[in-house]
Formats: C-alpha cells, structure tokens, sequence
C-alpha cells in the first residue's frame, strides 16, 4: 500500500472506497497500513478502522484468544 502516500491510482482508489462505504452507511477497513504516513493519509481521507503490521503483527488464533483473556488481577 506504499502508493497511497502519493497522489495516483491506489488514494484515488481509496478515496472511491470510503465515499461509497459511506453513501451505504456501511463501514471500511482499510488493510495493509505499514507506515504512520499510511495511516494519516487514509485517516485525512475518512477511514476509521484499519489493520496491517503498523498495528500488530499476524498471530496464530490461540495467541489471539490468550491476548483477549483479562489479565490476571494481583492478590
């Protein structure tokens, strides 16, 4: 998704995405966001959600699941 920092194709492509999502009432993940420069442009462009390894990278289901279990509270 590196092209989406610079005007072209892909944030135009972008852009279609996320004016349609919202003419739906529907929401847009925007996926594949590697750098802090992504994020912002996508963010200027409406996205409120999005994933890729900026956030966090892949994970196996079990580590996913223990990730999500409240931590243990001290006695």
């Amino acid at each position: 998704m590196e092209e989406i920092t610079t005007a072209g194709r892909p944030a135009a492509v972008a852009q279609a995405v996320i004016h349609i999502a919202k003419t739906l009432d529907l929401a847009a993940v925007a996926e594949g966001i590697e750098t802090e420069a992504q994020a912002q442009v996508l963010r200027r462009q409406g996205y409120e959600l999005g994933q890729g390894y900026l956030y966090a990278r892949p994970l196996a289901a079990e580590d996913l699941a223990a990730r999500l279990q409240p931590a243990p509270q001290p006695a």
